[in-house]
């Protein structure tokens, strides 16, 4: 049997289920809040870092853009004040008349600017030449020393090549044709700057690039005073991917985690997301005006530090208040089942020794129970009423047991199960008792009319013995007269089978007959064609002769001899001819002979035949009467063993009746016996 987490005893069976309904409901009802609670706190550490970060950038881009906007109003102001034409007329006067024109408001850039530390106009070399060699125009102010200077530097002409990395900040807007931002680079004085040029055209023709030196001395300031939670980081990319090395987490970035920041930014720009450096950190970035990158960054434990303490302080108050009632449901349960308790030791001990009477103190125990009005109040008050029930039917049981059938159980009603069955139990005991009282005397009856036809049995068995005897003599007499008359038969079979044979070698000698006459009758049939033929030749011959004396007769003289000879055969011929006639008649009286005996000898043959048919019925007959003779005297021998085992019955049911008297005078005893024993109950009358 599987085993039940259930307790045993009721007051912890109510304290589980009051506990794991308040477990499933407050948990379930707890559990949403705290997940809530969680989600809201993770959304709030979210929007915080977001939130930093978008005032960062504010604060980053207001420097970048003061750059941007003071460089474009100088090409604006280039565009409009340059001539091409004088410049390549003159470059160097130009030069120095361009300055007193657009100097002063290069010199308030930086004198105005708090980031701004340079700026310039730079013409492109080839655009004019001074002295066949091409003139690299410059305007130029710079802050050094906390004073504004101003050069005209002309560099070499060599020196202005795309390749040439110091002048990146020259063709990354004169080739692109597009504003360009710098990376990020150390000048002479080790101050971490970057440069943003645009492209300057005048009269239609790109001339040069105008651009302002910018110290990020103030950016690196204000990320290193921001406070990103206890040990956050605050991070910015430049264009091309390179960090601002502001923190020795930052410094010691291996190459593929600076590749994995940037792949998240990519990826995931203004979102929050999840990085792993030297531990968990939360990040979140945004791109700057200048396509620079500002990543604000903070371990995933301090910010979810608020998480964890709510976590924490929601599982011990629910423990402790889950305890308080389990130990309340515990005392509840408790007092609950002390009256079931008390009921289930009275059917335990019931149970197990079968004694239904309460013991000492039992009664009064369970009374005291009957007083309440709740459920197991009525449930101790319906069982009393169902013991008494039973105790009154232990009573009229036992005097059941002591043969007072006349007994009547009192029944509650129709469906009261034991009062019915028992009731129903002692009206089966009466009438099974009665029937067998009425049984008992008619055993004894039939076991005395029994002995005495018992006896009367063997008597007649004996007397039927004696007359087996004879009778088994008489039939060994017949016995021997039916042998006697199986030889008999047996003998006129063989004489009956040999005459047959006789006649069958006559019939045999019979149709040799017959057909030795149809040959005789076939050759004088040829004969008479043989005859025939004779006749024919004779009736020719005269016919010829007659014509060879016709011919002799016109022959003449000539022809006598030829007349004698044929006269000759004409005689022979009709000779011939009266032979055969004779020879013909004596052949045809033959042949009706020899049909007459031919007739005659079938006759004869059929005569045969059928008296061949009368011996082999007769053979048949008399052999039928041997087997059945035979099979008589079989049949006799089977009586007469069949009447020596009838006198062995006989002389057994002889001993059998003697034995049956016997044993009915001792089941007349027994009967007798079972009514004395009956006669102990008392029975209801009728």
């Amino acid at each position: 049997m599987k085993k039940s987490i259930m307790p045993k005893k009721l007051s912890w069976k109510i304290a589980f289920i009051i506990g794991l309904i308040i477990l499933i409901v407050a948990g379930g009802v707890a559990g949403y809040m705290q997940f809530r609670i969680i989600t809201e706190i993770n959304r709030h550490s979210e929007l915080d870092l977001r939130f930093r970060l978008l005032e960062l950038e504010e604060d980053i881009d207001s420097l970048f853009t003061e750059a941007l906007d003071e460089v474009n109003s100088l090409e604006s102001l280039v565009s409009v004040f340059f001539d091409v034409e004088r410049y390549r007329e003159s470059p160097d006067e130009y030069i120095t008349e361009l300055n007193s024109e657009i100097g002063g408001f290069l010199y308030d850039i930086v004198a105005d600017s708090e980031y701004i530390v340079a700026t310039y106009f730079t013409l492109y070399p080839e655009i004019a030449y001074l002295n066949d060699i091409p003139y690299a125009g410059d305007v130029y102010y710079y802050l050094e020393d906390g004073a504004i200077k101003h050069e005209e530097d002309i560099p070499e002409y060599n020196e202005y090549t795309e390749s040439n990395e110091d002048y990146s900040w020259f063709f990354g807007a004169f080739t692109s044709e597009k504003p360009f931002w710098t990376a990020i680079y150390t000048d002479d004085n080790g101050i971490d700057m970057i440069s943003y040029t645009v492209p300057v055209f005048a009269d239609g023709v790109k001339v040069g690039v105008a651009g302002a030196d910018i110290s990020i001395t103030h950016v690196e300031e204000v990320i290193r005073d921001v406070k990103v939670y206890d040990t956050g980081l605050l991070i910015l990319q430049d264009c091309y991917g390179k960090f601002f090395e502001t923190d020795e987490v930052i410094k010691n970035l291996s190459v593929s985690e600076r590749e994995k920041l940037t792949d998240y930014s990519n990826n995931k720009a203004g979102k929050v997301f999840e990085i792993s450096f030297n531990k968990k950190y939360l990040a979140a970035s945004r791109s700057l005006i200048n396509g620079y990158t500002l990543y604000i960054a903070a371990p995933k434990d301090e910010v979810t530090a608020e998480v964890t303490a709510s976590v924490v302080r929601f599982v011990v108050i629910f423990v402790v208040a889950y305890t308080i009632v389990l130990i309340i449901a515990y005392f509840i349960g408790k007092n609950m089942g002390r009256p079931i308790s008390a009921l289930s030791a009275f059917m335990r001990r019931a149970g197990a020794s079968g004694e239904i009477r309460y013991a000492d103190g039992e009664k009064e125990a369970l009374e005291s129970y009957m007083q309440t009005a709740d459920e197991i109040g009525e449930l101790i008050r319906n069982c009393d009423f169902f013991l008494k029930h039973i105790f009154g039917a232990a009573g009229e049981l036992e005097s059941v047991a002591n043969g007072d059938l006349t007994v009547e159980i009192e029944s509650l009603s129709d469906k009261d199960t034991l009062a019915v069955s028992l009731n129903k139990m002692v009206y089966n005991l009466n009438g099974m008792f009665t029937e067998i009282n009425l049984s008992a005397e008619q055993v004894s009856g039939g076991a005395r009319q029994l002995s005495e036809s018992a006896t009367s049995l063997s008597e007649g068995a004996m007397e039927q013995a004696a007359s087996i005897q004879e009778l088994s003599a008489s039939i060994d007499v017949l016995h021997i007269q039916t042998d006697k008359n199986t030889e008999i038969a047996k003998e006129a079979a063989a004489l009956s089978s040999s005459i047959k044979d006789d006649v069958e070698k006559g019939n045999d000698r019979m149709n040799q007959m017959i057909e030795a006459v149809a040959e005789i009758n076939e050759a004088s049939e040829q004969i008479k064609k043989v005859i025939k033929v004779i006749d024919d030749i004779a009736f020719q011959t005269n016919i010829l002769a007659l014509n060879a004396a016709v011919e002799a007769a016109r022959a003449g003289q000539h022809g006598k001899g030829f007349a004698v000879v044929a006269e000759e055969v004409r005689n022979l011929a009709s000779k011939s001819a009266q032979s055969a006639n004779e020879t013909g008649s004596l052949i045809e009286n033959s042949v009706e002979k020899a049909h007459l005996g031919m007739r005659i000898a079938e006759e004869t043959s059929d005569s045969l035949k059928h008296i061949v048919k009368g011996i082999n019925k007769s053979v048949g007959i008399i052999n039928e009467i041997a087997d059945e003779s035979q099979k008589q005297s079989a049949a006799i021998n089977q009586i007469n063993e069949g009447v020596a085992e009838v006198s062995k019955v006989v002389q057994q049911n002889s001993a059998s009746a003697q034995e049956s008297a016997a044993s009915s005078e001792e089941m007349n005893a027994q009967a007798n016996l079972l009514k004395d024993m009956i006669m102990r109950f008392k029975l209801k009358s009728g």
